[in-house]
């Protein structure tokens, strides 16, 4: 677990990659599971970089198209490919 504490004006999605950086590096961690402000591309690829998986759903006040594998309600989605 990290905590940092701020002031109001500055926004959690920013502080997010410190953090997650500080709990990849004291324990092996698969998944970091965030809320919708935290739903920026720095804090996807942290969790990457970290051979973690980041669970966050889709800001929807940010109009743009889901990510590779998920669908606009920001679930994950998988394709099967029959062998």
């Amino acid at each position: 677990m990290a905590l940092s504490i701020t002031p109001a004006h500055v926004n959690d999605g920013d502080m997010a990659p410190v953090l997650m950086a500080q709990v990849a590096a004291g324990t092996k961690v698969s998944f970091f599971v965030l809320d919708a402000g935290y739903d920026q591309l720095k804090n996807y690829e942290v969790a990457r970089n970290v051979k973690a998986q980041a669970i966050i759903p889709m800001n929807l006040r940010i109009e743009r198209e889901p990510p590779a594998g998920m669908i606009s309600s920001g679930t994950p989605c998988y394709r099967w490919a029959l062998l």
